[in-house]
């Protein structure tokens, strides 16, 4: 179903071409070929965060009608009980909205609204969180105790694009994330 999903996106934000690649890179990727008769949330906090994106495509970009931008705003939420990581597309998509609208996407009514419906799914949540785990940001710890054991963060990860790609295609990435 992911790979249904994925075409969607690829067919409405650039064509129909896309669309199928994508859905068919998707299709025989290894890792969800492995993970997908595997319980694990990982993939269904993919589908929510793909959900997401079609939803913000059709409803704040194409403005196909106010339910779309409201369900981006759910399926977010959804997303981010499934996996709490899934609210960084809400950041990617925000600052995507910097760079193409400015800030004239804060005078937008539906966007505020999709905020309560991100809220929805949520505030339960926070609410068992509370009442188990005595904090609102028990989810923070994440799968080890990296933040309540103040281990420190792993900033060795910006070193892998170098030491992965080497030099010469490393200057390329450097080249495209300016171009970007």
């Amino acid at each position: 179903y992911l790979s249904t999903e994925l075409q969607k996106i690829g067919q409405q934000m650039y064509n129909k071409k896309v669309g199928v690649i994508a859905a068919g890179l998707m299709s025989t990727f290894w890792v969800s070929l492995f993970w997908t008769p595997r319980f694990s949330n990982d993939f269904l906090a993919f589908f929510f965060q793909l959900a997401a994106i079609y939803c913000f495509w059709r409803g704040v970009m194409h403005k196909h009608g106010k339910w779309w931008t409201y369900l981006f705003g759910l399926f977010l939420g959804l997303g981010f009980i499934t996996r709490a990581q899934s609210v960084l597309i809400a950041g990617a998509l925000l600052f995507f909205l910097f760079i193409v609208q400015r800030l004239s996407f804060l005078k937008n009514k539906d966007l505020w609204i999709s905020v309560l419906f991100f809220f929805i799914p949520v505030l339960p949540y926070f609410v068992w969180l509370s009442n188990n785990f005595g904090s609102f940001f028990a989810f923070s710890t994440g799968y080890s105790s990296q933040v309540a054991s103040a281990s420190p963060f792993g900033w060795y990860v910006l070193n892998f694009p170098y030491l992965f790609l080497g030099i010469f295609l490393f200057v390329f990435f450097i080249i495209g994330l300016v171009s970007l």
